[in-house]
């Protein structure tokens, strides 16, 4: 069974936050919470300079596709990939991850994909 992980792409910062792995310090989070209860999803940073918990108030949740491409990255949400020549983003629809829209990720899938960016890139475009 595959482990259910999401990102969020914080609109104010600029910045992409994982629920499990902040380590990189490039963006500067040392720890990051996730809640989901029933009145959404709240997510809260602790930086390295600070012991305070700081609310991220205006993001984008993706969630991981539990695959990885043919190089071997985690494919998520909102994922720029490439599949043959062609260009198209990683959308989540009906309880299923797409390419595009019209192709369907799934276990034989991602050998076939090459991961070049994200949505949130600054030169991403599709």
């Amino acid at each position: 069974m595959r482990e259910i992980k999401f990102r969020a792409w914080d609109n104010e910062n600029h910045e992409m936050i994982y629920q499990y792995d902040n380590t990189t310090k490039q963006n500067g989070i040392m720890e990051a919470q996730f809640s989901f209860d029933d009145m959404g999803v709240s997510i809260f940073t602790r930086n390295y300079n600070s012991m305070a918990w700081n609310e991220i108030k205006s993001f984008e949740l993706m969630q991981s596709t539990g695959l990885k491409d043919k190089n071997g990255k985690e494919i998520w949400e909102g994922d720029i990939v490439e599949k043959e020549g062609q260009t198209s983003i990683v959308i989540s629809e009906d309880g299923a991850f797409w390419v595009g829209g019209t192709i369907l990720l799934h276990a034989n899938t991602p050998n076939k994909v090459e991961i070049i960016g994200s949505i949130h890139d600054q030169k991403a475009e599709v």
